[in-house]
């Protein structure tokens, strides 16, 4: 199994909520929390975890990018877990 951190981008500053309810609709995000930026905007921290054999993170990626309100995905990482 493998986790990868994400950060989200809203479009503007408020919308981080509304995506952060859809990315609960994503069965591969485990972990969602919000970090303060600067100027009232919020970016979202997520965390997802994949098989690392049979899964493409690629397509949960993709699904996130396809978010209404979201303008960036910035991958910060993947380790390897149990």
């Amino acid at each position: 199994m493998a986790m990868a951190l994400y950060r989200v981008y809203p479009e503007e500053p408020g919308q981080e909520i509304q995506i952060a309810e859809e990315l609960k609709n994503i069965d591969k995000v485990k972990a969602i929390e919000f970090e303060d930026l600067a100027f009232g905007l919020r970016a979202i921290k997520v965390g997802a975890v994949f098989d690392d054999k049979n899964d493409n993170p690629e397509e949960t990626e993709e699904r996130i990018r396809n978010i209404p309100h979201v303008k960036n995905l910035e991958s910060l990482g993947v380790s390897l877990i149990s």
